[in-house]
């Protein structure tokens, strides 16, 4: 793994994961607020969430490999040694800072799948401008948990998508 995404691996360990859910953030009309771990968990396993999940993630992905493919080429290379590394971020750091709460293995998969998104868009940032992971990440600084995505209809993404926090 390249040494700035193994650095900004390890200013995750930092974060305080969790500590203000619950508290009400700074309204905005692209942010919408759940209340419960329940029902946080309940936008992880939405189909709407994996759907704009998976367009954030390919937004970069087919820039990338229309207008940089020697770049492109090198995903896996770069994707594959971030699993184990964000595996063990999650199962060390992140789940364990709210001991309390039972984390479905849906809302595991969504919290590795925003820490390898924002990976990526940093691995790829000098020819990419992407950041929707990125935005997620602050969100996790904060000690929010951004929980879930909405929007009306698929032009709408991601200008008008709604992010759910907790």
């Amino acid at each position: 793994m390249n040494t700035p995404l193994a650095e900004w691996l390890s200013t995750l360990e930092s974060y305080k994961w969790f500590s203000t859910v619950g508290m009400h953030a700074s309204s905005s009309d692209r942010i919408a607020h759940v209340t419960s771990w329940v029902d946080a968990f309940a936008w992880t396993a939405n189909p709407i969430t994996t759907w704009c999940s998976i367009e954030a993630k390919k937004n970069l992905y087919e820039t990338l490999s229309k207008n940089h493919y020697a770049r492109f080429a090198q995903w896996n290379d770069i994707a594959r040694p971030l699993l184990t590394p964000v595996q063990q971020l999650l199962k060390n750091t992140i789940l364990p800072s709210v001991p309390e709460v039972v984390f479905p293995q849906k809302a595991q998969e969504w919290i590795q799948s925003q820490l390898i998104g924002a990976a990526m868009e940093l691995a790829y940032r000098d020819v990419v401008i992407s950041d929707l992971s990125l935005s997620i990440m602050d969100l996790f600084q904060r000690g929010k948990f951004p929980c879930g995505w909405s929007v009306k209809s698929e032009d709408e993404f991601p200008c008008q998508a709604i992010m759910y926090i907790y």
